[in-house]
C-alpha cells in the first residue's frame, strides 16, 4: 500500500469514527499517525512512556510548593517539578 491509499484509508477511517461518535471523536491527524504505527507493524494500543514533561502532577509536592509561596506564578512551580506551566493550570483549575 503506498502513502496516499494508507492516508486515504486513515482519513476514511477518521470519518466513519467522527460519523458514529461526533465529529471530535478523532482528528484525521490521530489517524494517520495510528495508521503509520498499524503499517510498522506496531499493533499495542498502549501509550508508551515519552521524554518531556510529565503527565501527571504530584499534588503532594505542588501544595508543599503552593503553601511555601502563595503568590508565585504557574511558571515558578512548574520549573521545579520539571513540568509545563500548563499542567500545573490544568491541575489547579
Amino acid at each position: 500500500m503506498n502513502g496516499f491509499q494508507a492516508c486515504s484509508k486513515a482519513i476514511k477511517a477518521a470519518h466513519d469514527i467522527c460519523a458514529v461518535y461526533g465529529e471530535d471523536a478523532i482528528a484525521e491527524r490521530i489517524a494517520r499517525d495510528w495508521y503509520a504505527e498499524f503499517k510498522n507493524g506496531n499493533f499495542d494500543l498502549k501509550d508508551t512512556p515519552r521524554s518531556g514533561c510529565p503527565v501527571e502532577v504530584d499534588e503532594e509536592r505542588l501544595n508543599q510548593l503552593l503553601h511555601k509561596n502563595s503568590h508565585q506564578t504557574t511558571w515558578e512551580p512548574a520549573e521545579k517539578m520539571e513540568c509545563s506551566h500548563i499542567a500545573i493550570e490544568k491541575h489547579l483549575h
